[in-house]
């Protein structure tokens, strides 16, 4: 499954993808942005890197990351592009 970003109504965006590519995004993530800083949470964590926070869900095996601003959207948008082009 590709990595797909979504624009919700919000005016935030969702990165989906397939819960086998967790560990592929985890290991992006930290070779791009360090080792992002986690806040687990009841229903989600909320991830902080490059300045930014992100909510990261993964329920009934369906994973997303949801950035908080346009700026966050930036960024997933390039995180989807690298990992599109390298699968």
């Amino acid at each position: 499954m590709a990595f797909t970003l979504l624009d919700c109504s919000n005016g935030v965006s969702s990165l989906e993808f397939a819960e086998s590519d967790i560990d592929r995004l985890k290991s992006f993530l930290e070779t791009e942005y360090g080792r992002p800083r986690i806040k687990r949470r009841i229903v989600h964590d909320e991830l902080t890197f490059s300045n930014e926070q992100f909510t990261f869900y993964n329920e009934w095996g369906d994973p997303c990351l949801i950035s908080s601003t346009a700026q966050g959207r930036a960024i997933l948008q390039k995180i989807a592009e690298k990992l599109n082009a390298s699968a």
